[in-house]
């Protein structure tokens, strides 16, 4: 998210609200704020549907906003689950329907829909679905196939495993995996073909590959900024396109030599030989410090299989810094010129916004940006192997 050069934005919340589509991913989402793109469509229509494990619960509608989801209105199902809502979009916009705290379905609406909601409000990430808009229909469509390739790939896993563990796990990483990641990038290519004026074909990208596929973005881009150019997840949509083109995956990750919070340099050229994350953040960062618990549980997990942490912050205040390291129990590679913004590092990395995170490869080339939660532990896993 370009935010100028003052404050720093989530990276989490941001890629949920178009990566939450996706089935049995259950990353945390980049910071978007509310879009005010208005439609044709006026205010109109309901949402109504039969739930199971849905007697008399309370089911409401909310907003997606930056931090606290805007309630719009609740009601009471009967004791066959069914329940009534009016649909209050007047915009196109992402929503959420809520069965419980933990139990929530995302839609997209921009008003006048008439939706007929299923599932078990028990567990509504992964059984939800909406019918009575193309929006939300081509949703499921996504969320059905991916079920279908990892359903189908996790029953040869478990038989697989209860046989021979350790030739299920080797089997994963190079047959099983890979064939994930090429069906859904063959999938996502066809999708995007079919729908590229549709908002739901951003679900489809993270299924993309950056380096060999910059033509889809570029072209999804060019399409929907057209049909779209006020909607905020499309003007996001932009900026990372143009972050893409600027430094390409594939190309080498410029250098960067910097001192350690005891003022010894370390230049990232050094780490050769394994694969890297370059984490820019800082100290007064709150979503990069949120993100930090997820980035120690990815070192913890791959560091001694050839996996470094190569964090550059932007403080200006070296006690800040090095209290923030200790506090959250960084224990990987630290540096920064305490430039803040006017950072040398920053500025040769196109950085403005906060965290922000580059996966680079043994050989020094970046293979992955704009990366979070399950795709990022995927992607460095990949790497390794």
């Amino acid at each position: 998210m370009k935010i100028g050069k003052k404050v720093a934005v989530s990276s989490q919340r941001s890629a949920t609200l178009v990566a939450a589509f996706c089935l049995l991913l259950s990353a945390t989402f980049y910071s978007f704020f509310s879009c005010n793109h208005k439609t044709d469509k006026q205010p109109g229509g309901t949402i109504s549907g039969k739930l199971s494990n849905a007697k008399n619960i309370t089911i409401s509608l909310e907003l997606v906003r930056e931090h606290d989801d805007l309630p719009l209105d609740s009601v009471k199902t009967d004791s066959d689950g069914k329940f009534s809502l009016p649909n209050k979009a007047d915009h196109l916009d992402y929503y959420i329907l809520r069965t419980d705290p933990k139990q929530v379905l995302y839609l997209v609406l921009k008003g006048g829909e008439n939706l007929n909601i299923t599932g078990d409000a028990a567990n509504m990430i992964n059984t939800g679905e909406a019918k009575g808009s193309e929006e939300n229909e081509l949703v499921g469509e996504i969320n059905s196939y991916e079920k279908h390739v990892r359903d189908s790939l996790n029953t040869i896993y478990s038989r697989t495993r209860d046989n021979d563990k350790a030739l299920a796990d080797s089997l994963f990483r190079s047959i099983w995996n890979p064939y994930y990641f090429r069906t859904m990038r063959s999938f996502a290519k066809e999708f995007i073909a079919k729908h590229p004026k549709s908002v739901i074909a951003l679900t489809a990208t993270k299924f993309l590959d950056q380096q060999r596929d910059l033509a889809i973005y570029t072209s999804l881009d060019s399409s929907l900024t057209a049909a779209y150019p006020k909607f905020l997840y499309v003007q996001q949509f932009h900026i990372k396109v143009d972050r893409m083109k600027l430094l390409p995956v594939g190309s080498m990750a410029p250098d960067i030599n910097l001192p350690s919070p005891e003022g010894k340099k370390i230049a990232l050229s050094s780490l050769r030989g394994k694969v890297v994350l370059l984490d820019f953040w800082a100290s007064w960062c709150g979503p990069c410090r949120q993100e930090n618990p997820h980035l120690t549980e990815l070192y913890k997990a791959f560091h001694s299989k050839g996996f470094e942490i190569y964090s550059v912050s932007l403080d200006d205040d070296k006690n800040g810094w090095k209290d923030a390291i200790a506090m959250d129990h960084l224990n990987w590679i630290h540096v920064s010129d305490l430039k803040r913004w006017e950072s040398e590092a920053a500025k040769t990395y196109y950085v403005e916004d906060i965290p922000n995170m580059i996966l680079i490869d043994k050989e020094g080339k970046i293979i992955a940006k704009e990366l979070s939660g399950n795709d990022l532990a995927s992607k460095i896993d990949e790497a390794l192997h």
